[in-house]
Formats: C-alpha cells, sequence, structure tokens
C-alpha cells in the first residue's frame, strides 16, 4: 500500500515538473520576440559568423582556406606588385556601368598654387586612390558570383560581411579624397582644411564662429578707412640705404647726424694737433737746456 503511494506522489510530481517545463516553454516563446524587436537594440544584423569575438579576437586559418588563398600568409603592409601584374588582375573583372573607378582631378585653382612638393605629394594621393579603386572590380565580381551559389539561409549573413567589406573600401577612398582636399586648401593658405562632420560638440557652433570673425574684420576694416591716411612726401634730394626718397624729419635727422659726427671729427683733429705742438716745443726746450749747459761746461 504504501508503495502504491509513494509510485503515485512520483507521478504527479513527474506531471506537475513536465507541466512547468511546459509554461516555461511558453514563457520563453513569448519574451524571445520581444526582445529581438526592441528598439534598445543597436543593430538587427543576423550571425555573421561561427568565430568568438570576445575575449579573444584572434583566429586561425585552417590548411584548406590556406591553400585556397594563399595570399593569406602574407604581410598586409610589405607586398607590392609590378604594374604589369596587378593591370593583368584587374583587367580579369569588368566594371559596373555607371560606377567611375578613375580617382577625380584637382582643383584648378588650387593645381595653380601648388609647389613641387604638394604637386608631388596629390600625386602620390591620386595613385594611391587609382589603386584602392581597382579593388572594387573582382569584389563586385565576386559579390555577383555568389548570388546563385549560396544557399538562402545563409544569403544575409554572407552579404552583409561583403557590404562591410565594401564599406571600409569606400572609407578609404574617401580618406585619400579628403587628404587631397585639405592638400589643396592649404596650398591656398596653410591654416585652411575640410570642416569636419563627425558631429563635435565645440564651445561654439563653427557657423557662428565663422560669422563672428567676419563681422569683427569687418568692423576692423572699417575703423582704419575711417582714419585720413597719412601721404608720403617724397624727396629727390637724397637718398639712404640705396631707398627712394625720404621725409624732411628724416633728412635732418640724418643731416643732424652727419654734423655730429664732424664736429667731433674735427674737435679730435684740432685736439691731436695742439698735442702734437706742446710736445714738439716741450721737446725744443729740452734740447736748448743742454746746449747750454754744455756751451757753459
Amino acid at each position: 500500500m504504501e508503495s502504491q503511494d509513494s509510485h503515485i506522489a512520483i507521478d504527479a510530481i513527474a506531471e506537475q515538473l513536465a507541466h512547468l517545463g511546459q509554461l516555461i516553454q511558453q514563457l520563453l516563446a513569448q519574451v524571445q520576440p520581444q526582445v529581438v524587436s526592441s528598439p534598445a537594440m543597436v543593430s538587427s544584423q543576423p550571425n555573421l559568423h561561427e568565430l568568438p569575438v570576445r575575449p579573444s579576437y584572434e583566429w586561425q586559418p585552417d590548411q584548406t582556406l590556406l591553400q585556397r588563398i594563399p595570399s593569406l600568409s602574407s604581410s598586409l603592409f610589405h607586398q607590392t606588385l609590378p604594374d604589369t601584374d596587378r593591370r593583368n588582375i584587374v583587367k580579369r573583372y569588368p566594371t559596373i556601368q555607371g560606377v567611375k573607378y578613375s580617382p577625380p582631378n584637382t582643383v584648378p585653382e588650387a593645381l595653380k598654387k601648388f609647389n613641387k612638393g604638394q604637386l608631388r605629394e596629390d600625386n602620390t594621393l591620386r595613385n594611391l586612390q587609382y589603386t584602392a579603386s581597382a579593388i572594387a572590380r573582382p569584389f563586385d565580381v565576386l559579390c555577383h558570383t555568389l548570388q546563385p551559389l549560396i544557399p538562402p539561409e545563409q544569403t544575409d549573413r554572407v552579404y552583409a560581411i561583403l557590404n562591410d567589406v565594401r564599406t571600409l573600401l569606400l572609407h578609404l577612398c574617401g580618406s585619400l579624397n579628403t587628404a587631397r582636399n585639405n592638400l589643396a586648401l592649404r596650398a591656398i593658405n596653410p591654416s585652411f582644411q575640410v570642416p569636419s562632420e563627425n558631429g563635435m560638440d565645440f564651445t561654439m557652433e563653427p557657423k557662428k564662429f565663422q560669422e563672428a570673425l567676419s563681422h569683427n574684420t569687418t568692423i576692423q576694416k572699417t575703423i582704419r578707412d575711417a582714419y585720413p591716411k597719412r601721404q608720403k612726401q617724397i624727396c629727390h634730394g637724397d637718398t639712404v640705404h640705396g631707398g627712394g626718397g625720404s621725409s624732411p624729419s628724416t633728412i635732418a635727422s640724418w643731416n643732424n647726424q652727419r654734423r655730429f659726427k664732424n664736429n667731433n671729427n674735427t674737435e679730435n683733429q684740432t685736439r691731436f694737433r695742439s698735442y702734437n705742438q706742446n710736445r714738439f716745443r716741450t721737446n725744443q726746450n729740452t734740447n736748448t737746456n743742454k746746449d747750454s749747459t754744455i756751451t757753459q761746461q
């Protein structure tokens, strides 16, 4: 009898546990859609890959992938290709209609102001733009080729990765273009640069700051224009240090300096002449005294 009661109690507990399990599954099914559709979520992208992101960012390609893509084992910053090899690779892949792969030309106004160093720097940046834009040709063909090959359930994940790659490529080309624009502005004025679009917080909005600068500059110019302009008097009689005519006050000061120097020279010459005369007379008197003394003896 007791064994039957214990058996019934165990069955009842099992039924309760099964019922609780069903309730938990129902609750989870109700909660999960809410989490996915929550507005606080940063991104609704699918799970892009199965590689761990944290706590480690590194992963090791397997041998099969290394055999298919041997360049994975090469350094990112030390490998260069001859121009013929690079052209042969690029020519394998057609361009997309309407997409401009060649970099833009330099602003003509800035090009006139370039010195030799700035011209070489702009050409270097332009060549880097051309090299970076060539990456898009095989990449775009790859995106087109994968469309019929990827299973539908993997399409979102794969093309999200491809879109990230192309976005970074566009960022590279745009950064080079910004560097060329800054170079063009510095050719006009070394303090000029392209306005930042990062939405940074400043003590004053850049637009209002420029308006304040323009307003104060206009006021200063108006004040300067209000003062009477002093006309320079040109004197053709005397020139100093290879310059043109000078004002009368300047010439008078120079003449005074010359008179002072001439007077000093005259006084020095007079003093030297009188000193020599006195010395000569002293020597004559001494010699006369000696002669008279010898005669007396």
